[in-house]
């Protein structure tokens, strides 16, 4: 839009200089014609007035012009320190977007090694769960053929010693507890 401006002002400025330029012509067209009427004076006195007057009132006009066209100068230039002062901002935040651009792209293969890592772990929690998993189906098996021990030894007026984990009962009284478990969590 700004160079839109500075077009039209441009052919402002050239239409001015063209008037002007053709008022210089006028002018000096005027002067001759006012060196010829001298001659004749008497007759083209009245003609003369209206050259002097038109001549004044181009002269007032290309003042007015030029006048202008110093204003209009003076808001150009403003304009361009403008324009410069919004380029170097537009340069410094295209910098800043720059920066802004790397910064997201080391955070972005940040959280892509993340992932993988958390992946990685997440694969590993499932195959320690599976692990947990199968060792509980293996010892609430046992757990139930010792129960199923106990419950023929309570039948029976004599108490077998019955080895759980490779111990006996009267090495370790406590195991005698646990092997009437039914659970591992319980």
């Amino acid at each position: 839009m700004n160079f839109e401006k500075m077009n039209t002002l441009s052919q402002k400025i050239q239409g001015i200089l063209e008037n002007v330029r053709t008022l210089k012509q006028e002018n000096a067209k005027i002067s001759q014609e006012l060196s010829q009427t001298q001659s004749m004076l008497a007759e083209k006195s009245n003609l003369l007035a209206n050259a002097q007057s038109l001549l004044q009132e181009f002269e007032a006009k290309a003042n007015a012009q030029e006048d202008s066209l110093s204003q209009e100068r003076m808001a150009v230039e403003t304009l361009n320190g403008q324009l410069a002062e919004k380029i170097q901002l537009i340069e410094d935040l295209n910098s800043q977007i720059a920066e802004k651009d790397r910064e997201l792209g080391e955070l972005k293969d940040q959280l892509a090694v993340q992932s993988e890592e958390i992946q990685e772990a997440q694969e590993k929690f499932n195959q320690l769960v599976a692990t947990i998993e199968t060792e509980l189906e293996l010892d609430t098996e046992s757990a139930l053929t010792t129960e199923e021990v106990v419950e023929e030894a309570e039948t029976s007026e004599e108490l077998p010693v019955i080895e759980v984990h490779g111990e006996s009962e009267e090495e370790n009284p406590a195991s005698a507890q646990e092997g009437s478990q039914t659970s591992f969590f319980v």
